[in-house]
């Protein structure tokens, strides 16, 4: 997405399953460790955040990208490998019966 951030499009994933990738990433990365060219491990970590469209119909992109930014920051800010809370954004659609 720029400089050391990249973004992941997850269609039809609720915010649930969003905190279950997030936390499978840092899990992942912390689990793959670098090897150098002189055979010593270097430790990797992540930083991850994200945010859920509730509802196309009151979501602008610009406004989900700074959730899932606010999120991400929240994440840095708490220290390397973490994920930041993941939250929905825009209005959730009622249930019909």
């Amino acid at each position: 997405y720029g400089g050391d951030e990249f973004a992941i499009i997850a269609p039809e994933t609720g915010i649930d399953e969003l905190e279950m990738l997030a936390g499978r990433l840092v899990d992942g990365v912390r689990e793959t460790p670098l090897v150098d060219w002189d055979g010593s491990t270097i430790p990797l970590s992540i930083s991850v955040g994200g945010a859920v469209m509730l509802s196309a119909d009151s979501v602008k992109v610009d406004g989900l990208l700074a959730a899932a930014d606010a999120s991400l920051y929240q994440a840095k800010q708490s220290g390397k490998g973490r994920c930041g809370v993941i939250a929905g954004f825009g209005t959730a659609v009622p249930a019909t019966s």
